[in-house]
This record gives structure tokens, sequence and C-alpha cells, in this order.
């Protein structure tokens, strides 16, 4: 781990985040059928699109509003938010502090074109996740019904856990999460580059919190700034397979850095890409993750078995907070008899 020169005054929060993909959005076939009868959850039926969409295909233009563009998976997978259609932090969870240090662990989930039952995302809880990041390329797979799902399983079991990134209304996308810990106040903010071209549903039209609208998010990012003591942008961006970050991750890191942004972590390529520290004219410093890679994946290509949780510390200095430690958490993923998945430490 990097170690800067700073004065610590006192206060200071060690984070360590992690990235996992699950599928949370389909409940079980008890589940729909108690859901169906009590008229709460989406049933599998009810989900858009249909159960014959294939993972990863994008629907010809025309027969679901998506159009075509730049993508950042195999294929063109455009930015979404374009055409329209009918449907388209809590207390601490690991542990005694010492020294005045607390990890906090953060987890970002994505919505995948499967049938998980959503008992399955109570796991994450039990594990100790704190914050929920569901904007992902797959945050629409199952449509606004999915979104549904997911934000009322959430609500309704574990409301102690805070849930980023998709919606299901505009006024709860203005709000900025702001994690408290330590006397630190951080703000947390969750944005996909798409999802996979399939479009925001017209009855929630803020469904999912897109990298699309520069203006928009320098707004949430000045407000997140005026809220809290420091700023993290989760964002789900990048080439898949790819080990160094493409020019649409460049771009934003460099408008989350004029903004002020104090810690950017990227997901989505599945490998690890290069993390560093940058500094604008002014001094402001960011850490930025391109890609931690994979945490668990049934992915086979050796490049993919490998991951890491990056892990820096926030500390109060004579110039105002910092981060006073940097690194990242190496992990491989090693898959045994009967399909148990092992994650070790490196």
């Amino acid at each position: 781990m990097k170690k800067e020169a700073w004065g610590i005054y006192g206060r200071s929060l060690c984070i360590l985040a992690a990235v996992l993909l699950t599928a949370c959005a389909a409940p079980s076939e008890a589940e729909s059928s108690r859901n169906a009868a009590e008229g709460s959850l989406a049933t599998e039926e009810e989900v858009w699109p249909a159960s014959g969409t294939r993972q990863g295909e994008v629907l010809p233009s025309g027969e679901d509003g998506s159009s075509s563009g730049s993508g950042s998976e195999e294929g063109v997978l455009p930015p979404s938010g374009e055409g329209s259609g009918e449907d388209g932090m809590p207390e601490d969870l690991g542990g005694a502090a010492k020294d005045r240090k607390t990890e906090i662990t953060l987890v970002m989930v994505g919505d995948i074109l499967l049938h998980t039952p959503v008992a399955k995302s109570g796991l994450l809880a039990e594990a100790g996740f704190d914050v929920v990041l569901h904007a992902t390329n797959h945050a629409l797979d199952k449509g606004r019904k999915g979104i549904l799902n997911c934000l009322s399983f959430w609500r309704e079991n574990y409301p102690d856990i805070a849930v980023l990134g998709v919606h299901d209304s505009g006024e709860s996308q203005q709000e900025i999460y702001v994690y408290e810990q330590n006397e630190i106040k951080i703000a947390i903010l969750n944005y996909t580059y798409g999802t996979n071209g399939i479009r925001i549903p017209e009855k929630s039209p803020n469904a999912v919190h897109l990298l699309e609208d520069e203006e928009r998010i320098r707004a949430d990012i000045s407000k997140a700034k005026a809220e809290s003591d420091f700023v993290v942008v989760f964002v789900h961006w990048g080439t898949e397979y790819a080990e160094k970050p493409d020019d649409f991750q460049k771009k934003w890191t460099q408008i989350f850095l004029e903004c002020g942004v104090d810690v950017t972590v990227g997901t989505h390529p599945h490998v690890l890409q290069p993390y560093e520290l940058l500094r604008d004219d002014s001094g402001h410093e960011m850490l930025v993750y391109y890609s931690i890679g994979n945490y668990i994946s049934a992915q086979s290509e050796k490049s993919c078995v490998k991951g890491g949780m990056a892990e820096f510390t926030v500390s109060l200095t004579k110039d105002g907070y910092r981060i006073t430690e940097y690194g990242l958490k190496p992990l491989v993923i090693t898959w045994e008899e009967d399909r148990k998945c092992v994650v070790d430490f490196l």
C-alpha cells in the first residue's frame, strides 16, 4: 500500500470497496405466486423485455426505441435514454473501530438477464455489505418491473442498506446519499455508461442513473460536495476485457477531476486496469481505479479470475480531508468441484 506523508488530525476512515455482479430482479417461483396474489412484486410474465430476449442482445431500432452508438461491450451497445415506451449509510457492520479507523464495504449489483431469486441478495446483507450500487449496463434487462422488484426487496427486507443507481421516482434520483462515520461525511454517486440499448421506460424516465448528461452530472457532484466532506463516484464504464482505460473512461475521468471528485472506482471490463492518483492545476487530488476487475465470477478466462478490492484511507489533514493511504487488495477466483467458488486474497 502506498503511503503519503500527511499530518493526520484525529479523524480517518478506511474504505474497502468490492464489486459483485448478481441478479436480484426476479422473485422465486413461490414468491412470484404469492406476490401476484398479493398484488405486490411483478411476476415473470409482467417483466419486460420478453423472456425470449437473449443476454447481451440489442433489439433492432424501431422495435424498442433504442438507437445505435458507441458501446462498451462486444458488438454495438449504445448509450441508453433515447427513445420512449411504456415500460421500457447504515451503522457499521464490520466490527469495532480501531484507532478511529473503520472499514466499510460497498457492493455493485447488476440485474443480469437471468432469474436469480431475490432471496439470494440477502446473502449480501449477511456478509456485511453497507451500500448496494445498481447502475450497470444490465439494470434494465428486466425492464421497469425488474427495478421495482429490486427496490421493493431491499426496502422491505433490508431498509438499513442504501441502494443507489436505480430509482422509482424522480425525487429519489435527486437525493445525494451521504454516509457518515467517524464524523466524516462521504457522498456516494453511481452511474452507468448505458443499458445495452434498452430504452429508459416512459413511466420512469429517471429509472437508471446514466453517464450521459454532463451538465446534470456536474450539478450532482456540486451538490454532493456541498453536502459532504468527501465525494466518491462508482462508475460502470470501459471496454470489456481491455487492460487499459479507453477514451470514454479518460474523458469522464477528466470531468470528475475538474468537478472535484475525490475517488472514482470503475467496473465493467471484468479485468484489472491501472489505478493512479491524479492532480489538477489547483492542487486537488483524485484517486481513480479504472477497473477493479471481478470479485466473484463464472468467467473462466485467466484475466477474469483476477480482481481486487480498492482500499484507501480518508483522513483530516491541515488541508482538509485527504487520501492518506491507498492501494489495491488483490484476489483470485478459483472454481472447485460442484461449482464451488473460492476467493483467495493475495
